[in-house]
């Protein structure tokens, strides 16, 4: 089995990713930021902005990326060799802004990790209305399609505590 290599993939804050999605999209990349679960699923957030968004083609997102399984993920995904120097210098600029928030003794306590996979977005992102008589949901993830990208997890590193 060969190895994959996560350091030959850029490896970027969710705030990064999310201010040059057109560039990502569809591409391997190893994401730093706050892993957590909820009742809809597993994300991993950044503290873009203070009011927990963050400018997305013009629109104002929750600054999260959904994560995803991916059965199609190749054989070689689970041997990444992660690079750890930049794995650390991308986790000291996320911890700047954004902060655990969970007791670690919960076995759904949030986590620094770092996930390797696809990343995936709609060409044309349109948010959940949450005004007037017409409320719709975007075309993102999550929760009334209000987060703006997923990525397909073909690795997991989570930073010791």
């Amino acid at each position: 089995m060969s190895t994959a290599s996560a350091q030959t993939q850029p490896v970027l804050t969710v705030c990064e990713v999310l201010r040059d999605l057109g560039r990502y999209n569809g591409k391997l990349v190893t994401v730093v930021g706050r892993t957590f679960i909820t009742f809809e699923g597993t994300f991993m957030n950044e503290t873009c902005h203070a009011d927990g968004t963050t400018l997305v083609q013009g629109q104002r997102w929750l600054s999260m990326i959904y994560l995803s399984s991916d059965s199609r993920q190749p054989d070689n995904a689970n041997s990444v060799r992660w690079d750890y120097g930049s794995l650390n210098h991308k986790l000291e600029q996320v911890q700047r802004t954004t902060h655990l928030e969970s007791s670690r003794t919960s076995p759904l306590a949030d986590r620094w990790s770092a996930v390797y996979g696809r990343l995936e977005a709609p060409l044309r992102l349109h948010p959940p209305s949450r005004s007037g008589p017409r409320r719709r949901s975007g075309n993102g993830y999550g929760a009334s399609g209000s987060v703006p990208a997923q990525l397909h997890i073909m690795n997991v590193y989570d930073f010791p505590d």
